[in-house]
C-alpha cells in the first residue's frame, strides 16, 4: 500500500522534514531502516575487539588474585581435597614442587595465562580431569537450559509488553503488570522446591530432578524464566510506549495506516533498547543458573562450580570464573557490535 502526503517526510533518523509528495511504502520501515555502511562498521568492530583484549586481561588477572590469595596455605587446600586429613610438612613441600606453588606470584599467574590461552585450565585436585573438558562437558546442559529459557522469555516479554501497550492503563495492563511483579518478588529457590512439591510430588505430572526428557525442561525453564521475565517484559512495554508517542507515529495515523502497522514499526524501534539486554541475558542466565542446577540436579556448570566450592577445588573455581566473566566480555562486545549494526549513528558517534 502507497500513501501520499503534501505534509511532510520522515527521514532515516525519525526527524520529520518538510517536502511534498511524500509516499509511504507499508512494506518498508519509515522511521528505522538498517543501513550496512562497510568501512564504518569494520572500523567500530576492530575498535571494540581491541577494547576486549585489555579487558580480557585484567579480568583474569582478578579472577587469579581472588582465587589464589583466598588461601593462606593452598598446599594444605590441596592435601585436603584429595582427602588427606592429615600432612607433614615434607607433603606440603612436595605439593608445592608439583603444581608451581614455590614460585613467584606474577610467574604463576603468566604461566596460568599462556596454559589458558591454549583452553587448558589445568587439573581438577579432586577428579584429576581436565578442568576444561569438565566445564566444557557441563557447558552442554547448562547451554540447553539457558536456551530454552531465552526463547521462553522473549516470546512472554514480546507478548504482554505488546498487549500491556495496546490496552495500556486499562484493567488488563494493571492485572498482568501486579501477578508479575508479585512472582518476580518470590525467591527462585522457593518457587523451585514448591513446583517440585506440587507438580512431581502432588500431581506426579513432572520429573523432580535430572534430564533425558523434555519433560525434564519444564520446571528448571520456567523457574528460571521468571527472574528475568518481568524486567524483560518492563523493557519492551516502556520503550514501545515511548515509541507510540513519537512524531512518526502520529504522521502515519493522520496518513491512514492501519494499526497493526504501526505497532510493527513501533515494536521494531523498541527492540533495540532490548538487543543489548538480551544478549547480555545469556551469560546471566549461565551464571544465575547456579541454584536452579542445583535444585534440580542438572548437571550444568552451575552445579560444577558448586560441587568444586564445597570440595575447595580451586582449578575448577577459577575456570568457573573466568568463563563467566570471558562470556560476559564477549556478550557485550557483541551487543554493541549488533547495536552498531542496527543504528548507523551509534557508528559515527
Amino acid at each position: 500500500m502507497v500513501l501520499r502526503s503534501r505534509i511532510t517526510t520522515i527521514d532515516k533518523s525519525g526527524f520529520i522534514n518538510n517536502k511534498k509528495g511524500c509516499e509511504y511504502n507499508d512494506s518498508q520501515p519509515v522511521y528505522y531502516e538498517i543501513l550496512m555502511q562497510g568501512d564504518d562498521m569494520k572500523a567500530y568492530i576492530a575498535k571494540r575487539l581491541l577494547f576486549l583484549i585489555p579487558m580480557l586481561l585484567i579480568v583474569s588477572f582478578l579472577a587469579f588474585s581472588l582465587v589464589n590469595l583466598t588461601s593462606k596455605d593452598p598446599a594444605a587446600d590441596i592435601l585436603r581435597s584429595q582427602g588427606y586429613p592429615e600432612f607433614t610438612q615434607e607433603m606440603i613441600e612436595q605439593v608445592k614442587v608439583e603444581y608451581g606453588l614455590d614460585k613467584p606470584f606474577l610467574v604463576r599467574y603468566f604461566t596460568w595465562l599462556g596454559d589458558a590461552i591454549r583452553f587448558d585450565l589445568g587439573k581438577s585436585y579432586v577428579k584429576g580431569q581436565s578442568v576444561s573438558a569438565m566445564i566444557f562437558t557441563a557447558l552442554g546442559y547448562t547451554m540447553q537450559l539457558v536456551g530454552t529459557t531465552l526463547i521462553t522469555v522473549m516470546l512472554f516479554a514480546l507478548f504482554f509488553g505488546i498487549l500491556c501497550t495496546i490496552f495500556e492503563g486499562k484493567a488488563l495492563d494493571i492485572t498482568v503488570r501486579i501477578v508479575l511483579y508479585i512472582v518476580a518478588a518470590m525467591p527462585a529457590f522457593w518457587i523451585a522446591t514448591h513446583a517440585i512439591w506440587f507438580f512431581s510430588n502432588t500431581l506426579h505430572w513432572l520429573p523432580t530432578s535430572g534430564v533425558g526428557s523434555p519433560a525434564h525442561f519444564v520446571m528448571p525453564t520456567l523457574v528460571l524464566s521468571i527472574g528475568y521475565f518481568t524486567f524483560y517484559f518492563r523493557m519492551i512495554r516502556n520503550s514501545m510506549l515511548e515509541n507510540v508517542n513519537e512524531n512518526y507515529v502520529l504522521f502515519l495515523r493522520s496518513s491512514g495506516v492501519k494499526e497493526r502497522s504501526i505497532m510493527k514499526h513501533v515494536l521494531r524501534n523498541s527492540l533495540q533498547t532490548a538487543v543489548a539486554a538480551f544478549c547480555m541475558a545469556i551469560p546471566g542466565m549461565m551464571a544465575g543458573s547456579v541454584i536452579i542446577e542445583n535444585v534440580f540436579a542438572w548437571p550444568g556448570i552451575g552445579r560444577v562450580c558448586v560441587s568444586a566450592i564445597f570440595s575447595r577445588d580451586m582449578p575448577v573455581i577459577l575456570g568457573y570464573i573466568l568463563f563467566i566473566a570471558v562470556m560476559y566480555c564477549f556478550f557485550n562486545i557483541f551487543s554493541d557490535i549488533l547495536n552498531a549494526a542496527l543504528n548507523p549513528r551509534l557508528r559515527r558517534n
